[in-house]
Formats: structure tokens, C-alpha cells, sequence
């Protein structure tokens, strides 16, 4: 994988987006209610919005009363700050990734 071209997530093609979210809580409880049941290991892409060159915008979950951004396109990588293994309790839910601080 060529680590220059822009990040295209599994699932983009179906989706038409890339979902995020955000904060650390919200991550585990959308990887929670959606992600459950994949046993495999994650990572959070902690994103600076401002640095995106795809279009974005956000989206209220109406069940949810949150707004969450949405990616139109592959993620251009030097938007991403920091990448945070997402772990999980030993009844398999996911846990918030610890904060990020730039500090």
C-alpha cells in the first residue's frame, strides 16, 4: 500500500463515506452498536477536520441527538494526527481510545 495515497476504509464503496465521530465515547458506542460482533482489532484515526481536502459534512443522528462528520472521499493522510488502538472490555465491547491532546 502506497502510504502517500489517500486512506479509503473498508466498507467506502458501499457506504459512499467515511464515518466518524466526535469524541472518544461516541467512537466505542457507534463501534458498539455497529461493530459488536468483529473480533478483529481497531484503530481510531484521530482527524483534523480543518486538514481534509474531501468534501465533509455533519450529520445529526436523530436517535442519537449528536452530530457526526462524514467524509465524501478517501482521507488525505496528512489530515490524520494520531492513530489509537481502540480496545475492549472482557466482554468484548469496545472502550473509548484514550484522549488525544496536541499538548
Amino acid at each position: 500500500m502506497d502510504a502517500a495515497a489517500p486512506y479509503r476504509p473498508e466498507g467506502f464503496d458501499d457506504e459512499g463515506f467515511i464515518h466518524t465521530s466526535p469524541d472518544p465515547n461516541s467512537l466505542a458506542a457507534a463501534l458498539n452498536r455497529h461493530c459488536a460482533a468483529d473480533a478483529r482489532p481497531y484503530l481510531a484515526l484521530v482527524i483534523d477536520l480543518d486538514r481534509v481536502t474531501a468534501p465533509w459534512r455533519v450529520v445529526r443522528h436523530p436517535d442519537l441527538d449528536m452530530e457526526f462528520p462524514h467524509i465524501h472521499d478517501p482521507l488525505n493522510r496528512d489530515a490524520v494526527l494520531a492513530v489509537l488502538p481502540v480496545s475492549r472490555a472482557v466482554d468484548g465491547q469496545f472502550q473509548p481510545p484514550e484522549p488525544f491532546s496536541l499538548a
